[in-house]
């Protein structure tokens, strides 16, 4: 971007912070939530790549409720001395922040807009009213960086391109407020089916946080809140800690709500996870969650339930995992239970990764029989999920449908495995318990083959 001094706003102003604080006020963006933007206005993150070249890609919300989407693309960046960066949605300009240590541990900071020509100029200061919204916005970040710190843990990774679910609940927003930030209202939905939450810790205050256990499940789900606006806004930071052999990372939520004709609308903001994978994952488990929510929120019969079954082996985490992950380890459990069911066994092909799929047949003389299905999930030695599609013993006017699965192994404390089935429901109640009693029988085979 051409730099024009004709065109430029201007401002320098001294904090009472040191200036790596003023700095990651600018590059974290749980902070800048808190100060961004003139009086009045909120700050919404639905991307930020912090890198030079990367974007941040944010909604301005001003008081009459009217939104200013806005990207930028980072040119600079040297913690704590400098930031540059590229406004690229109109008005264009770029920005340089330069912090300057002041005696006493003080931060003398400039900042400059500058903007390519005229017009640009114009719209900024005329339309947008640029000149004093700066002024306000740096009085924002004053307040922000002087006040007392609040222990809220920074990113530790970037933050990556958000993913968003909206949902307009028949509800008023007190109540889905509620939903959010009691021990009952969470317990109510949190997790997607099966699973049962149990709030552990629930502190609503900014530098507080939750942690929610569900039973089956070898982590739990924990938060620290960046931003409590009751019955607007809650923003979150959740430490992403628990995947092996990935370096730990935080992810941010944010949660949106506003009064609608129809009750309640509601807009969950997530950034990305490490992978495609977790990420597919993150998304359809927060779009079941919510599905919970609207019928904990809005009445309805309550869905079928799957199951989960638990058993420990004295095999180790890797032995277990490849019992289910190769064609050798399934035909040495899987065969001989068929067998007991009057069936011959035999894997047709397994290609264990994500959207790889599998067909295992079992044959007699009256039935031949195929379970399908698709990799969801692909942790090794950790989790292992596919959907399981169903379409044997079906009535006509029945159709084939999807059932999830997620196997989860932990290391034991004496280098064993307790391993977790958690499947969803058939579409009959009989038909799930079928299959509970199957999956039993299976795992005794599994022990067998695993020399138990």
């Amino acid at each position: 971007m051409k730099q024009t001094q004709e065109y430029e706003i201007a401002l320098t102003r001294s904090f009472r912070a040191p200036p790596e604080r003023v700095f990651d006020a600018w590059t974290d963006p749980a902070k800048l939530a808190r100060w961004f933007g003139p009086d009045g206005f909120s700050t919404t993150t639905h991307e930020f790549d912090l890198r030079p070249g990367g974007t941040w890609r944010h909604t301005m919300r001003g008081p009459d409720g009217r939104d200013y989407p806005n990207k930028i693309v980072f040119v600079e960046l040297a913690r704590p001395d400098r930031l540059v960066y590229d406004h690229v949605s109109g008005p264009p300009f770029r920005t340089t922040v330069v912090f300057e240590k002041e005696d006493g541990g003080g931060t003398r900071m400039s900042f400059r807009m500058v903007f390519p020509d005229a017009e640009s100029y114009r719209v900024a200061t005329q339309q947008y009213g640029a000149q004093e919204g700066a002024k306000q916005t740096v009085a924002r970040l004053a307040s922000f960086v002087e006040e007392a710190p609040i222990e809220v843990r920074p990113a530790r990774r970037t933050y990556w391109p958000a993913f968003t679910v909206e949902r307009v609940f028949r509800a008023p927003v007190e109540k889905v407020w509620r939903m959010w930030t009691t021990k009952e209202g969470l317990e109510a939905w949190y997790w997607p089916e099966p699973l049962v939450a149990h709030v552990k810790r629930l502190d609503l205050r900014v530098g507080g946080g939750w942690e929610i256990a569900a039973e089956g499940l070898p982590h739990t789900s924990r938060a620290t809140f960046t931003e409590i606006v009751p019955h607007e806004r809650l923003g979150m930071i959740a430490p992403i800690d628990f995947i092996p052999d990935v370096e730990p990372y935080d992810r941010g939520d944010t949660i949106e709500f506003h009064r609608v004709a129809e009750g309640t609308k509601m807009t969950f903001t997530s950034t990305r996870m490490h992978s495609d994978t977790w990420q597919k994952a993150s998304g359809s488990g927060w779009s079941s969650s919510i599905d919970r929510l609207t019928r904990a929120l809005e009445g309805g019969p309550e869905p079928a339930r799957g199951f989960t079954l638990e058993r420990e082996f004295k095999a180790p985490p890797e032995k277990v995992w490849e019992m289910w992950t190769t064609p050798e380890g399934i035909a040495k459990w899987w065969a001989p239970s068929a067998r007991e069911m009057g069936f011959d066994m035999r894997v047709r092909h397994m290609d264990v990764r994500v959207g790889g799929t599998f067909a295992f047949e079992m044959k007699n003389d009256k039935h031949a029989l195929v379970n399908r299905g698709t990799y969801t999930m692909v942790e090794p030695h950790w989790e292992l999920a596919w959907t399981w599609h169903y379409d044997i013993y079906l009535s006509p006017d029945e159709k084939p449908y999807d059932v999830p699965i997620l196997v989860t192994f932990t290391r034991t404390p004496a280098g064993g495995t307790k391993m977790t089935f958690m499947q969803g429901p058939l579409a009959k109640p009989g038909f799930t318990e079928g299959s509970r009693q199957g999956v039993m029988q299976n795992l005794g085979y599994l022990a067998k083959a695993l020399g138990e």
